[in-house]
């Protein structure tokens, strides 16, 4: 394994220059770029890397950062974690984690799990379950803030603001919320309805456990079955599962969508352009959660005494063809 002294040699430089230059601190020192470039060079010819694990001996960094969040089997939260793991890999020598959580494990016992392991940061989408006296950065991703760590908002009452608003500008009126699986989107719904003159239509909620029921996907669709002698002619989904099952149980009840049925998903995904018709979405962020949270950590972890900061990103409605302007029959 190739060492700073076999470069040192290489180069017939210093050992503290060569330390310098491969540790980040060339420019601090006004070391020049000739001599940058051939430390560099060598490094790379010689296959020379770190050694991470003596460095966090050294210093009272880890390079690891901690992620806290629920093992849920939607693709908005497996795309969350694997863009967090792709964007890690800008933050040089930065590792992500991972801890994740299900009925079966406690998020306790993965809260002990990553501190025994000196995270320098985490990132979690529950802040709530995190002492008040915790001493490490945290950025959270939640639908309220934190009362005490920085916190980027999943927006879901802007998103269903601006998802009613685009319903109603296409005249619908009985508007229907699908896929609550978290059981906050019914009651936001209901408040927000008297302020856009619609008629609501919720399904009930249920006692299930939707982290590991699938089946509260489905048992979602009942909402557009005949109540009263009408149906919704507009949903708003809440997960791309849900959104699936809407575009089944429309099928089965032979509604053509968008002529009988207009269906507008919160949060894109990859499928949404090639269905037929092929869905239109609203995106919450179109910066992106995964890129904004580990903004939000770093600048913590250089900053530690900063103001806490609250960050409601801009979202972004995509116009395909599932919506269209409502015809009363």
């Amino acid at each position: 394994m190739t060492t700073l002294k076999d470069i040192s040699k290489a180069t017939s430089l210093s050992l503290s220059t060569v330390s310098a230059v491969l540790g980040g601190r060339a420019k601090k020192l006004a070391i020049s770029e000739k001599t940058i470039e051939k430390v560099l060079a060598c490094a790379e010819e010689l296959n020379y890397h770190p050694d991470l694990s003596a460095r966090t001996l050294r210093s009272s960094e880890s390079k690891i950062i901690g992620l806290l969040m629920p093992n849920i089997k939607v693709e908005f939260w497996q795309n969350m974690i694997l863009d967090l793991q792709k964007e890690i890999g800008k933050y040089e020598g930065y590792i992500l984690l991972s801890a994740l959580w299900d009925n079966r494990t406690s998020i306790k016992k993965c809260m002990r799990d990553l501190l025994c392991r000196k995270v320098d940061g985490i990132i979690t989408s529950h802040a709530v379950f995190l002492p008040e006296n915790f001493h490490l950065p945290v950025a959270s991703y939640d639908k309220e803030p934190s009362t005490k760590f920085d916190t980027v908002l999943y927006g879901k009452k802007e998103a269903l603001e601006k998802s009613l608003a685009y319903a109603v500008s296409l005249g619908h009126k009985r508007i229907a919320l699908a896929g609550d699986a978290e059981g906050d989107g019914n009651k936001l719904f209901l408040e927000l309805a008297p302020e856009f003159g619609i008629t609501p239509v919720i399904q009930e909620k249920e006692k299930i456990t939707p982290l590991v029921d699938e089946s509260f996907y489905y048992r979602n669709t009942l909402l557009l079955e005949e109540h009263d002698g009408a149906r919704p002619s507009f949903v708003i989904s809440l997960n791309n599962l849900t959104t699936l099952n809407i575009l089944k149980r429309a099928a089965e009840l032979s509604l053509k969508v968008p002529d009988d049925l207009s269906i507008l998903a919160i949060d894109d995904s990859y499928i949404y352009p090639f269905l037929s018709p092929a869905v239109s979405s609203f995106i919450r962020s179109e910066e992106g959660f995964p890129r904004m949270l580990l903004q939000t950590l770093f600048e913590r972890m250089k900053k530690k005494d900063m103001e806490q900061k609250i960050i409601i990103p801009e979202g972004k409605l995509i116009e395909r063809n599932s919506c269209c302007k409502y015809n009363k029959k």
